[in-house]
């Protein structure tokens, strides 16, 4: 008597997650759903390096956060979304797959992020270590800019007339200042660096890197992690790259 076989295919399906509370049930693929969704505090800024517990039906996962977002597979229907951080109220979140797949999520910081609006001087200073051959008169550079504020999120707009520059986007968590001072767009063109001063007809010096300091009571104060740049016409003719020092003092 011939034997016959009927195939059988199993479908196993992978997530990223830092545990699982409960065994791995047996579950229908066409059941599950992929929810996502970006992590935030108050205007828009993003947060990174939260933990996501999410709870369905059928099992609770405790996963790695991607950047400032999440992703998971769960069973459709209703879940459970907690977000936690250090520093940051944890934030529990009610949805179901049925309401829609994404699920953006906003948590509050335990400390506001200490006041920084207003105008003010930025000095900047060269590596002394790194930048022996640029010349001396352009290892200090003193710019007028203006702080506008909205929570953790802060733009530094370039007032200097000095300058060619624009404006760049930070943000500023309790006391902690970051931002960067942007480079120029030299293939396609587009948008304006940071720090860009014309200093005579053909000669221009760009600084460019990320900033990172400490607010205080008259400004902040913090590194520069970059290079300056001074070119004639479109070349290059020095530069230096290290740890700058920045100022930013009220005017």
């Amino acid at each position: 008597m011939q034997k016959r076989f009927v195939p059988l295919v199993t479908l196993t399906v992978a997530l990223s997650a830092c545990g699982d509370d409960n065994p791995v049930r047996p579950t229908s693929y066409e059941s599950q759903r992929l929810i996502s969704g970006t992590v935030t505090e108050p205007v828009g800024a993003p947060v990174t390096g939260f933990a996501v517990r999410v709870v369905d039906s059928g099992r609770s996962q405790l996963l790695q956060a991607d950047g400032s977002g999440y992703r998971a597979l769960v069973q459709e229907g209703p879940v459970t979304i907690e977000v936690t951080k250090d520093g940051y109220h944890p934030k529990t979140v009610a949805a179901d797959t049925g309401n829609g797949l994404r699920h953006d999520i906003e948590i509050e910081p335990v400390t506001p992020p200490a006041a920084f609006s207003g105008t003010y001087w930025m000095m900047l200073s060269a590596d002394p270590a790194a930048c022996g051959l640029l010349p001396l008169e352009l290892r200090t550079r003193r710019y007028a800019v203006f702080v506008s504020q909205a929570g953790a999120a802060v733009t530094i707009h370039v007032s200097d007339p000095k300058l060619t520059g624009q404006r760049t986007d930070g943000r500023i968590h309790v006391n902690a200042l970051s931002f960067d001072l942007l480079a120029p767009d030299w293939y396609y063109g587009m948008g304006a660096p940071s720090i860009e001063e014309k200093l005579d007809e053909t000669h221009r010096l760009f600084i460019v890197g990320t900033v990172s300091g400490t607010v205080n009571e008259t400004g902040a104060t913090g590194q520069l992690a970059g290079w300056w740049d001074l070119h004639e016409g479109l070349v290059r003719t020095s530069g230096c790259t290290g740890v700058h020092g920045v100022r930013i003092e009220r005017r």
